[in-house]
């Protein structure tokens, strides 16, 4: 816990508090409840802006743990407290949708049922109903059990492998492979075939959905630094590099960052916890060249530029990130260059450069300035406006518009160039693929228009 830090000299208009997993009676518990005492100090705070955790404290502060939510849970858990601003009426009023959009990482699902479960409590009353209206000047306590971990085992499945060394491989993901598992994805992930590939025997894992609570500022990235890497047995021989962070081999076996599902190319994948760690920290340090292509309806302009918008979840569909201006929203920006016109105008092949890694990134800034990917249904790339624009000026009839569509069983992005620095030798490596034929059979038909 990030305790020890100054308190702030101005009270934050809603004071949202993080502070990450513990079993009670641990010492982690211990530090919980002293992190609770330093919100309901006036003279010690904790401040937590959506997707960052600030605890303040101080080391004479104790409270007794029985105000943490729960006394008996065994089980690992995130605790989260907001406290409503004074004098403020709270919107959302009920119980469950006013969590929801203060602690956007947390699905209304999982803290509809921590608050039947009595996990939650209201200005130390526990409360059990998700309709209960909260007021101004509430101080909330919410306690979210972890979901369990997934036992991940080696499958063969086989891996395009444009490099691989000691230390690291570079895989060209295929489109439809999920990368971590998850619910409803326990297997055919790309773990499960690094599990086969590395020769590693089946062991519990992190999923898709869950993380490291150090790392929770990056819950909502596509850089994974929460990752980690090996059987208990190599955990043990490196407890030098990883001291603390290795919870009963609870891991995700050398995932450094992500694609989406539908998005093809180039990932690096660590085989030992140093080249894990050294890559993690150039993703931190934004020094990874990575650039993306993308097929988009219509053409941006101007044909060159940057993009500039806060992402964060989509209060309105969880399963969806969103430009989210104020609270809940982190920075990202992405700089574009359109490559050619395609479909006399009505596409184009925009080239993609991350300054951030927020997750769906291109996808929602694709969105965000008008030009959807090509097949991306989630964020309005394969709808019956799609259609419309490909058929504009009459570059195509409707049916030629939705037969191209048709053909699109994903969005049409691709991972192409991958660069770094090799974290053991130092050399400078840098990758290239070319997209899958599905992309090239779609370009090819927008590009004959």
């Amino acid at each position: 816990l990030p305790l020890g830090m100054p308190a702030h000299a101005a009270t934050p208009r809603v004071a949202l508090c993080h502070v990450g997993m513990f079993s009670s009676g641990s010492k982690s518990a211990r530090c919980l409840s002293r992190a609770f005492a330093a919100v309901r100090s006036p003279a010690r705070r904790c401040d937590r802006r959506l997707g960052r955790r600030i605890c303040s404290t101080a080391a004479d502060v104790s409270i007794n743990t029985n105000d943490l939510p729960s006394k008996k849970s065994d089980k690992a858990s995130e605790v989260f407290e907001v406290c409503a601003a004074p004098g403020v009426v709270p919107e959302p009023s009920r119980l469950d949708a006013y969590l929801t959009v203060k602690v956007p990482e947390v699905s209304r699902g999982r803290i509809v049922a921590s608050i039947k479960g009595g996990l939650v409590v209201v200005n130390g009353v526990h409360v059990k109903k998700p309709s209960h209206k909260i007021s101004a000047g509430d101080r909330i306590v919410c306690e979210i059990p972890s979901p369990p971990p997934l036992e991940a085992s080696p499958e063969d499945i086989p891996l395009e492998i444009h490099y691989e060394d000691d230390h690291l491989m570079i895989v060209n993901k295929p489109a439809g492979m999920v990368v971590h598992p998850s619910a409803g994805h326990e297997s055919g992930t790309l773990v499960n075939a690094v599990l086969f590939h590395c020769r590693l025997p089946p062991m519990r894992v992190l999923s898709g959905n869950q993380s490291n609570p150090s790392a929770h500022e990056e819950k909502d990235d596509d850089e994974a630094s929460s990752s980690k890497i090996y059987t208990q047995a190599n955990i043990s021989n490196h407890m030098l590099e990883f001291p603390s962070t290795f919870p009963d081999a609870i891991i995700r076996p050398g995932i450094v960052h992500r694609l989406d599902k539908g998005t093809t190319g180039l990932m690096v994948v660590a085989k030992d916890p140093f080249t894990h760690a050294g890559l993690c920290e150039q993703f931190a340090a934004r020094t990874v060249r990575r650039r993306y292509l993308a097929i988009v309806i219509g053409i941006p302009n101007p044909l060159s530029g940057r993009v500039n918008a806060p992402i964060g979840r989509d209060p309105m569909d969880r399963l969806r990130m969103g430009v989210v201006r104020g609270v809940g929203g982190r920075h990202a920006a992405s700089n574009y260059t359109v490559r050619t016109s395609l479909a006399q105008g009505n596409a184009a092949l925009v080239e993609w450069q991350l300054e951030t890694g927020r997750t769906h990134q291109i996808r929602v800034h694709t969105k965000e300035i008008g030009h959807s990917i090509l097949g991306d249904d989630t964020y309005g790339g394969g709808d019956r406006s799609a259609v419309e624009r490909l058929h504009r000026r009459g570059a195509m009839n409707i049916e030629q518009a939705k037969k191209v569509l048709q053909k699109c069983n994903r969005p049409m992005l691709h991972a192409r160039t991958l660069g770094f620095q090799h974290p053991v030798t130092g050399e400078e490596l840098d990758f290239a693929v070319d997209p899958p034929s599905d992309f090239a059979a779609i370009f090819q038909l927008l590009n004959d228009v």
